[in-house]
C-alpha cells in the first residue's frame, strides 16, 4: 500500500520538485519514502534506504543520500520533513543517516497503516 502525500519538496538530482508517498518495507514494517514526478506520478528516487541489520524505530526513517538520491536529504530537511539524529548504518560503502519524521511528514505517517496492520494485510492477501 503506498499512501500518496500533497507534499512537494525539491530541488533533487534529476528534478526540480518530486512528490512524497509513502508505504513500508516488507522485511520489517518500516516506513518507506519514495519521490514520484508530481504530474506523471513516474518514481523518481527511493529516498529511504533498509540496512541490513537495522530496523528504524517508528517514525524515523534511514536515508540513502548519495548517488542519484543526493541532495534528498537537504530537500527533506528545508521542507522541515525530517530531522537528523546521531545514528548512522553501514550500507555498502556508505552509510545512511538516521532521520525522525517531523512536520507534514510526521501527520502523513499517521495515514499510514501501522507496521502490524501492513503484515496482517499481506498475510490476508496472500492466503
Amino acid at each position: 500500500m503506498i499512501i500518496h502525500t500533497d507534499i512537494i519538496a525539491g530541488p533533487f538530482k534529476y528534478s526540480p520538485k518530486g512528490r512524497i508517498a509513502l508505504s513500508r518495507y516488507v522485511a520489517d514494517g518500516s516506513v518507506a519514502i519514495l519521490v514520484q514526478d508530481p504530474e506523471t506520478g513516474e518514481p523518481l528516487l527511493t529516498a529511504s534506504v533498509l540496512p541490513h541489520g537495522f530496523s528504524p524505530p517508528e517514525g524515523h526513517v534511514y536515508i540513502k543520500a548519495w548517488s542519484e538520491n543526493e541532495g534528498c536529504d537537504d530537500a527533506f530537511e528545508r521542507a522541515g520533513l525530517v530531522e537528523a539524529t546521531e545514528g548512522l548504518a553501514p550500507c555498502g560503502y556508505e552509510a545512511a543517516t538516521l532521520y525522525r519524521m517531523t512536520g507534514d511528514l510526521a501527520k502523513w505517517l499517521e495515514r499510514l497503516p501501522s507496521a502490524t496492520d501492513f503484515h496482517n494485510a499481506l498475510s490476508d492477501s496472500a492466503a
